[in-house]
């Protein structure tokens, strides 16, 4: 059942007659990577669906590129862009990272040597437990997942507003959904808050 959003109930929506819309798919395998079971986290996020899929009206993040060319997942440029709208169950090392890398970067140059860093010094420390102290990092399984998580780090870059939803997994349905690219339209913040009047670079 779908219910009206925020803005269609208090008769408050703003709706551009010129509309840009794009398909695109929640990744499967970088979801897989941020959930927290290990063992089979296909039927983990099958099971758990509406916490990792893509809601109407969730900013979505594209992630079609990784950051560093150490990847081991697949990004590949397909027919549909490769998009997130929330970050699952990510670990709290990786999420403190993402905060310093782009709190740390105040230009162009100082973002290319922190994404350097991450993958040059920061993963092979956290490899020779050299950086447990610091983002906390527990037993042996939390560590080969930080690795991978850093391994994996994607590029984010502002992709649009989901006009509808898509699941993770195809266990669970579709994957794939329309984005608004261009366009206005009234909002609730999701995991990713954006406030009036903020800048974003699409």
């Amino acid at each position: 059942m779908s219910y009206p959003g925020i803005a269609a109930a208090k008769g408050t929506r703003v709706d551009s007659a010129a509309k840009h819309t794009m398909a695109c798919r929640v990744s499967e395998a970088i979801m897989m990577c941020w959930c927290n079971d290990r063992r089979d986290p296909r039927n983990y996020i099958h099971n758990h669906k509406m916490k990792f899929c893509m809601h109407k009206n969730d900013l979505v993040l594209n992630i079609s590129q990784p950051l560093n060319d150490c990847a081991t997942l697949m990004f590949a440029c397909k027919a549909y862009p490769t998009v997130v709208s929330n970050l699952a169950e990510m670990t709290a090392a990786w999420r403190l990272v993402i905060k310093w890398l782009y709190h740390a970067s105040g230009s162009g140059h100082d973002f290319l040597a922190n994404k350097t860093y991450i993958r040059s010094t920061l993963v092979p420390m956290v490899d020779q437990n050299r950086a447990s102290a610091v983002l906390k990092v527990g037993s042996e399984l939390d560590k080969e997942r930080l690795i991978c998580e850093l391994t994996n780090l994607p590029y984010f870059t502002a992709q649009g507003y989901s006009l509808g939803l898509a699941y993770a997994s195809n266990l669970s349905g579709d994957t794939v959904g329309s984005v608004l690219i261009g366009g206005m339209q009234t909002v609730m913040n999701g995991h990713f808050d954006c406030c009036a009047g903020q800048l974003i670079q699409w």
